[in-house]
């Protein structure tokens, strides 16, 4: 485990302590899946989900931060809930339009800041679930429109997208796109995360041949950048590899772990601490 990945979810098991004893948590990364249509098939991972103190369902989501966007915090918050990724999960997740973000907020780079938390609850209304969820179905009817495309012409590109995070985290495609050159996906081939879409691989023969699997992952991508999206999902994919990632993916295991020992019959008293917590998951 990294061992920022370690502290940022100390912080969290901490902070959330006695809000997680008021919740009967009932699922933790829970995969799911929702056919649109009968050509389009929505999956996802729900970091986590429960009925609050008053008996509501909602579901959770679990969010690690630079920090320096850790800084502009209530920005974050006001953007989060018309973020793509947030609607894909309300279309997702239809029993209920209540719920929660956690973020784990990291520490500056100097270590004068320790890491930190934050947290908001959200609300959709159906009206804008419906919308979405139509919005997705555009989405992958322009897939399937763009995979009937020679493959020497590319899809539709964004290049105001290759530096959102700055010069030094540009896309890795952007050299290729820079000169004009189409070809391939670069990279190694994806291996998908969900043990659901690794199932339905092996099982293509089932379905239509113009299936268009979506995520919230793939939705931010193609919305970004179609080409971009094309090199990293259509064909042979895109590995990617990064620090960022490896802390993401271990806070997230740790998180899932600590939550894992809530839920329903499992879930412990409310004596104890958050250290014996952690150091249950550390061994």
């Amino acid at each position: 485990m990294h061992p920022l990945a370690q502290s940022l979810a100390q912080t969290f098991v901490r902070d959330f302590w006695s809000a997680d004893h008021s919740i009967a948590w009932t699922h933790a990364e829970e995969e799911r899946s929702l056919w649109l249509t009968p050509n389009t098939l929505l999956l996802g991972r729900v970091d986590a989900r429960g009925l609050n103190a008053d008996g509501l369902p909602f579901f959770g989501e679990w969010k690690t931060l630079g920090h320096y966007r850790g800084r502009y915090i209530d920005d974050e918050k006001f953007k989060w809930r018309t973020d793509p990724q947030a609607l894909t999960y309300g279309v997702l997740v239809p029993e209920t339009h209540l719920f929660t973000v956690r973020w784990a907020i990291k520490p500056d780079d100097k270590g004068k800041r320790p890491p930190t938390t934050d947290f908001e609850w959200y609300t959709y209304t159906d009206q804008e679930v419906q919308h979405w969820a139509a919005q997705l179905v555009q989405i992958a009817d322009e897939i399937r429109r763009n995979r009937e495309r020679d493959s020497s012409i590319p899809w539709r590109t964004n290049f105001s997208h290759c530096f959102r995070y700055g010069r030094k985290y540009a896309c890795p495609f952007f050299d290729k796109c820079a000169v004009q050159d189409w070809t391939g996906s670069m990279g190694q081939p994806r291996t998908p995360h969900l043990a659901s879409e690794n199932k339905l691989r092996g099982e293509l023969d089932k379905y239509p041949q113009d299936l268009v699997v979506l995520d919230a992952s793939r939705v931010q991508d193609y919305l970004g950048c179609p080409e971009s999206y094309r090199r990293f999902w259509e064909g042979e994919g895109f590995h990617e590899e990064s620090e960022a990632l490896t802390i993401g993916t271990d806070f997230h295991s740790l998180i899932d772990t600590y939550i894992k020992t809530l839920v329903w019959a499992d879930r412990p008293t409310t004596t104890g601490t958050p250290t014996v917590a952690m150091e249950s998951l550390r061994s």
